[in-house]
């Protein structure tokens, strides 16, 4: 009875877990990413959807490489690109709810 109650509590709060990694993982992911880019943004969309569970953005950004510190696919300054990415303010506080930086064109 026991193994059957904690599988079905498991369950239960599987969907709601939240996880967060430590900064200096992003670090050493940045120092250890393929791609080290300098860009100017060149224009930003952006879809706002506000619901009882909080605020959601969702991003489309084109932007101009200016600069190259490193690029496995070869990437070079000049070539345009386009960036899509969304941001979750919630109403509730959540592990994990830093501020995302918002790109603005220029």
């Amino acid at each position: 009875m026991r193994p059957l109650l904690l599988a079905l509590l498991a369950a239960l709060f599987a969907g709601s877990a939240v996880a967060e990694i430590a900064p200096f993982y992003y670090e050493r992911m940045q120092k250890d990413a393929a791609e080290a880019l300098a860009v100017e943004v060149l224009n930003v969309d952006q879809t706002v959807k506000t619901t009882s569970e909080g605020t959601f953005t969702a991003l489309t950004v084109k932007a101009r490489v200016r600069q190259v510190e490193r690029s496995a696919s070869g990437v070079k300054p000049g070539d345009v690109f386009t960036i899509i990415y969304s941001v979750a303010e919630h109403t509730a506080a959540r592990a994990g709810d830093g501020k995302s930086a918002h790109f603005a064109k220029g």
